[in-house]
C-alpha cells in the first residue's frame, strides 16, 4: 500500500525513504538467493539420478546395519 508522502514531515519522509531503500535491497537479495538455491537443487537432483546406478553397484555387496 503506497504511502502519501505529502502528509509526512521532512524527517519522517527521509526516514521512510531510507527504510524503503533497505527493504528493497533485502527483497532483491532474498529473491536472488532463492533462485540460486533452486538452480543448485535442480542441477544436483539431475546429477544424483545419474549417480545412483554407480552408487548401488558399489554398495551391492555390503551389509546394511
Amino acid at each position: 500500500m503506497p504511502i502519501d508522502m505529502s502528509t509526512l514531515k521532512p524527517e519522517e519522509k527521509a526516514q521512510w525513504l531510507d527504510w524503503e531503500k533497505g527493504f528493497n535491497r533485502w527483497r532483491n537479495q532474498i529473491f536472488i538467493v532463492l533462485w540460486i538455491t533452486y538452480g543448485a537443487f535442480y542441477l544436483c537432483r539431475v546429477n544424483f539420478s545419474i549417480a545412483i546406478p554407480g552408487i548401488m553397484k558399489e554398495t551391492a555387496g555390503q551389509k546394511r546395519s
